[in-house]
């Protein structure tokens, strides 16, 4: 998709590439969104609160739950 930029004395400018800045946030996005704890967070909060009583979670307690081997200890 190409966008094009006007400056104050009228000069037109195409950019056809998305920005340095625009790819680097949608690649860390990409990073977030594979990321394994995310995903069970995820499913974990897809749960009714009956299933997850049944594992023994609350629902508050989900990210309590599957960070607590990872990144914080």
């Amino acid at each position: 998709m190409a966008t094009t930029t006007a400056n104050g004395i009228g000069h037109v400018r195409a950019r056809s590439t998305p920005s340095l800045w625009t790819r680097l946030v949608h690649g860390l996005l990409t990073i977030a969104d594979n990321n394994e704890y995310l995903g069970q967070v995820r499913r974990l909060q897809a749960m009714s609160d009956n299933q997850l009583a049944k594992r023994g979670l609350t629902r508050d307690k989900i990210v309590d739950h599957v960070f607590r081997y990872g990144y914080f200890n």
